[in-house]
């Protein structure tokens, strides 16, 4: 293939009538993730990111729902978590 998307500036936002909301969450976390010098693999359904010893991996249902992730610190298991900010707090380690 061609490589990854380009990942925008925002996020991408869809006008349904009345309300707007910001429905490509995973696009977001990868800005984040970049912006914080994570470097990102995606295998499947899920989004890998690596910096120096430290491991991140989320797995998805779609681009807006997380199964769950998994914090790896020099490859030993740490944490888990389905929780959207708690994944926000490690990328910003």
């Amino acid at each position: 293939g061609a490589g990854p998307l380009p990942v925008p500036l925002v996020p991408t936002i869809h006008c349904e009538g009345d309300l707007m909301t910001a429905t490509d969450v995973r696009q977001t976390l990868l800005q984040l993730g970049a912006e914080q010098g994570w470097a990102h693999r995606t295998n499947e359904r899920a989004d890998v990111y690596n910096r120096r010893n430290t491991r991140i991996k989320v797995i998805w249902q779609g681009d807006s729902d997380i199964s769950g992730a998994a914090f790896f610190d020099d490859e030993m298991y740490e944490a888990y978590t389905r929780d959207l900010d708690k994944i926000r707090t490690w990328l910003k380690r």
